[in-house]
């Protein structure tokens, strides 16, 4: 069963949050709003990785990223 540390999903979340954060910031209106929205996305990803066994999947996590900023599909492009 993959079992990430604290660190793993710290880095997981911050490198996504770096890299398309801005975006998010757009359609969430504040700062806390996105990082909730992350958040949430991280929770179902680190859960289905716990579930399946499996690393975290960072394209459903981009994915759902993309569809809580109402930006569909456009989070992973060039990532």
């Amino acid at each position: 069963m993959f079992d990430p540390s604290r660190e793993d999903v710290r880095r997981f979340f911050c490198e996504t949050w770096r890299k398309h954060g801005e975006r998010l910031l757009g359609s969430a209106g504040s700062p806390h709003e996105a990082a909730h929205a992350l958040m949430e996305c991280l929770g179902d990803v680190v859960w289905r990785a716990q579930r399946d066994g499996a690393p975290p999947d960072a394209t459903a996590y981009l994915d759902c990223a993309a569809r809580r900023a109402g930006v569909r599909g456009q989070l992973g492009k060039g990532a």
